[in-house]
């Protein structure tokens, strides 16, 4: 088996944003080092977070800020009129891009990750 380095890595961040502002559960702490250690490494990564309006896709910058936002060391600010509005779906609330999962963010977002990227998804 052939040993490669990675072209870029991808981290779901949903479950560590969801907990944001309580305490954090031992897999917490473990995708929280996840996180620290992807940012720091000299391979490409990008964090993934599911929202009701679909996926965002998270460069290292985004993942970073992020970062110091769930540790507490910079505040969230207000909450703007949209997320008011999503705040407010009940559970299970369908969204239009429920529909299709690999056109919720993969046709706009993969060009930055590669043709590899956009081949796996396709």
């Amino acid at each position: 088996m052939k040993s490669e380095r990675p072209s870029a890595r991808l981290l779901d961040m949903s479950r560590l944003l969801s907990r944001a502002g309580r305490v954090l559960t031992g897999v917490d702490r473990v995708e929280r080092a996840y996180l620290d250690t992807l940012i720091a490494s000299n391979v490409p990564a990008f964090g993934l977070i599911r929202t009701p309006l679909g996926f965002l896709l998270l460069d290292e910058s985004g993942m970073q800020k992020l970062a110091t936002k769930i540790d507490g060391d910079v505040s969230w600010g207000p909450a703007s009129r949209l997320a008011k509005v999503f705040s407010k779906l009940p559970p299970g609330a369908s969204t239009c891009f429920d529909r299709c999962p690999k056109t919720r963010c993969c046709a706009v977002h993969t060009t930055r990750l590669g043709t590899d990227a956009q081949a796996a998804l396709a």
